[in-house]
């Protein structure tokens, strides 16, 4: 950025746009507390995968595919994962049940998580950033895994051509939808969610 253009636009009134996978201190994610007030907070948009293909790795897979994988990317992401398990505990937002009924000792520590705990847990998380606007991609909400957009791609992926694979009705009528619209609100209020909402799956 050309110099002194962050100090004009804080001038302006004009907000800055964070997202929250980029929102670290070295490797540490940013408490939300400490988080930039004068922001859109952006679980994800466009460019990035959504957070359930995230976790599980796909979108480093599908690089893999079409050529684009980077050395050492899974043990990146694996360190990615450790970082944000460690604030949203530090945080207290995630659920007592967030780990797998079926857990064993022998499991690696981040593949006993449940994936949707986790997730329900970053949406609070998200929500109770000190940022004036917080948004959630439909994207990742709707939980689908396949990336609307891979940067750096022409032919390799059928860019800006996916489509939800429920519609917005189906959406609305989710139990789990509402409840990860929810975690937000109750974010926002600075509230924590209950253990309930971190196993709402989609049922729609």
């Amino acid at each position: 950025m050309p110099p002194g253009l962050r100090e004009e636009l804080k001038k302006l009134g004009i907000f800055g746009n964070d997202l929250i996978y980029f929102c670290r201190e070295g490797e540490r994610f940013i408490a939300p507390a400490k988080q930039r007030r004068a922001a859109l907070l952006q679980l994800g948009n466009q460019d990035v995968p959504p957070f359930i293909a995230w976790w599980r790795g796909l979108d480093l897979q599908q690089l893999d595919a079409i050529g684009l994988g980077r050395e050492g990317a899974l043990m990146q992401r694996q360190r990615d994962k450790g970082a944000l398990v460690q604030a949203l505990s530090d945080e207290g937002v995630l659920a007592a049940n967030a780990l797998k009924s079926d857990a064993t000792a022998a499991d690696d520590e981040l593949a006993a998580f449940d994936e949707l705990a986790v997730f329900d847990a970053l949406l609070n998380w998200c929500g109770r950033s000190r940022a004036e606007l917080v948004g959630g991609s439909l994207w990742d909400l709707a939980l689908e895994t396949r990336p609307v957009n891979i940067p750096g791609t022409h032919n390799e992926y059928p860019n800006w051509r996916a489509r939800l694979s429920q519609s917005l009705d189906n959406l609305w009528q989710s139990a789990g939808f509402r409840a990860r619209l929810h975690a937000i609100r109750l974010g926002r209020r600075g509230e924590l969610q209950p253990d309930t909402v971190a196993t709402q799956g989609t049922d729609a």
